[in-house]
């Protein structure tokens, strides 16, 4: 989908079990979307968002220590954001090994959050675990591999974790090593370590890494002692990962609350980031349109006649009627008030052709593969849109005729009531309604 705006948060040029300053956040942002944005809090970076909409918002965790550590998950969601939402940015950073000796394995890597200002979860990707020393490899330094962040909530190794947001554990045979830092809860310090320090910080403790010899990232990434060249410290996450003796150590696990999930274990190497950009209307429309062409070649060809209609009707709704040089759109996020009904008309024929062949999948020859893909792509992308163009009229005609805008909010509702009912295309003539309410209500139709 396209995106009008991008807003890419890093570790600002911090590396270790501590987040950047905001002079470090200050300099690392001149000239992008974020200069002058960012107040850095102990590390952690608050935005403001500019506009209400829908964002994307993607989150990469950190890898693990030194050579061989896990990677870092990558977790992407549409989230709808007000103006005026505070976010807490949290970005993992990269585990560490000590100086010899004993630099024989990794720090965890810290987990990546982004959170409101009220503590309430919106995608977190959790970090990498450290590698190991593995005598069985020549005695390489770090010959075994860590754990990968994970994708479910849970911690690693294979869930065996922190679980519900808590933090990991110390285990295995030798007591070295530190279990990644959780959302709620600390990650338990090397059982070897009395340092308050040692431990890894779970999210609402600050999120600071393990701080002993082989250091955890900032994150809640776990750290290992100078005695632990043959453990490896857990990841951090929305659960901690474990630490473990001469196997591989626990990912951070993961959170999504988001819609339009993409979800990959053990993806991203080095520091984590985060990238928002917010979704346009048009943008989705762009992507119903790819990906309904996507799906022709497992339609028969009653099916693939009626995709070509749906197709004709989607990309008049978004470039025009062909042959016609009118433009429906102001900008990604608006229509001209004189070519909404032509937008959401075409909107609805669509739907409608779309319905056909959802009511009568044999008919058409649709699997139910097929059938939940059409379903995702009404649902989460051609109706999103339409939802879109109607919340972002009602934002914007907030000092409208309230009785107007009181009739937008009903249709809205209705909308949404029509869509969870499946009867997508009374859910369009809803959100026309809505759009057409808000407008109306600053006199601008």
């Amino acid at each position: 989908m396209s995106a009008e705006i991008l807003y890419e948060f890093t570790n600002c040029g911090q590396t270790g079990p501590f987040g950047p300053s905001q002079a470090q956040c200050d300099s690392t942002y001149v000239g992008t979307s974020l200069e002058g944005q960012i107040t850095v809090n102990d590390g952690i970076q608050l935005w403001t968002v500019p506009q209400s909409g829908t964002y994307t918002i993607e989150t990469w965790g950190a890898e693990g220590g030194y050579t061989n550590s896990g990677k870092g998950a990558y977790m992407k969601g549409d989230f709808h954001l007000d103006a005026g939402t505070v976010l807490r940015v949290l970005v993992g950073q990269k585990g560490q090994a000590g100086p010899p000796p004993h630099a024989e394995s990794g720090g965890g890597g810290g987990g990546t959050f982004v959170v409101d200002a009220a503590d309430v979860l919106l995608i977190i990707a959790g970090g990498g675990g450290g590698c190991y020393y593995d005598y069985s490899q020549s005695g390489l330094p770090c010959a075994g591999g860590g754990g990968p962040g994970r994708i479910e909530e849970s911690g690693g190794p294979d869930g065996a974790g922190g679980q519900n947001g808590n933090g990991g554990y110390s285990t295995g045979q030798y007591p070295y090593g530190g279990g990644g830092g959780g959302f709620y809860t600390d990650g338990e310090a090397p059982t070897a370590s009395s340092s308050p320090a040692d431990y890894a910080r779970s999210f609402l403790n600050g999120g600071t890494g393990g701080d002993c010899h082989n250091l955890g990232g900032f994150g809640g990434g776990g750290c290992t002692t100078n005695n632990g060249g043959n453990v490896g410290a857990g990841g951090g996450g929305y659960s901690g990962g474990n630490s473990a003796t001469w196997t591989q150590s626990g990912g951070g696990g993961s959170f999504n609350s988001g819609i339009n999930q993409e979800n990959i274990a053990g993806a991203n190497t080095g520091h984590g980031r985060v990238i928002i950009s917010i979704v346009s209307a048009k943008g989705l429309k762009e992507g119903a349109i790819s990906e309904l062409e996507s799906i022709n070649d497992a339609l028969n060809e009653q099916s693939q006649l009626k995709l070509d209609e749906v197709l004709y009707y989607l990309k008049e709704s978004v470039f025009g009627e062909p042959g016609d040089d009118e433009n429906y759109w102001i900008d990604d996020r608006h229509l001209y008030p004189d070519n909404g009904d032509d937008v959401f008309s075409t909107e609805n024929d669509a739907v409608e052709k779309l319905m056909e062949i959802l009511e009568k999948p044999d008919e058409f020859g649709a699997s139910a593969s097929v059938v939940a893909e059409i379903v995702r792509v009404v649902e989460d992308k051609i109706l999103e849109a339409q939802r879109l163009l109607a919340q972002t009229a009602i934002d914007e005609a907030s000092s409208g005729d309230p009785e107007l805008l009181a009739e937008a909010a009903e249709e809205m509702a209705k909308a949404e009531s029509a869509k969870a009912n499946g009867e997508y295309d009374k859910a369009v003539e809803n959100y026309f309604k809505a759009w057409e309410a808000a407008l109306k209500s600053i006199g601008i139709i």
